[in-house]
């Protein structure tokens, strides 16, 4: 019993650490903010040409991984393939 509430006040006092950092949490959080911007008007232009590329995406992806689990397969059974 005794262990277990050491190492709960010991958790404690980690958090308030951490919440005694929280000015550099917040310098981080811009940077997160921005990171988050950039990776949306990624994901933007690749949606972008994704809708303008004929073949549907999920058609490659699927063959992909049927491709992915033969590979599997194949090391499992060792170099005869059987």
């Amino acid at each position: 019993e005794a262990e277990e509430t050491k190492i709960k006040k010991e958790i404690i006092e980690e958090e308030e650490s951490v919440v005694q950092e929280g000015s550099t949490v917040q310098e981080d959080q811009d940077d997160l903010d921005t990171l988050d911007a950039e990776i949306e008007a990624l994901d933007a232009s690749l949606k972008h040409q994704l809708s303008q590329s004929p073949s549907p995406p999920h058609r490659t992806r699927k063959r992909y991984v049927i491709r992915e689990d033969d590979k599997n397969r194949a090391a499992e059974y060792g170099p005869s393939g059987l």
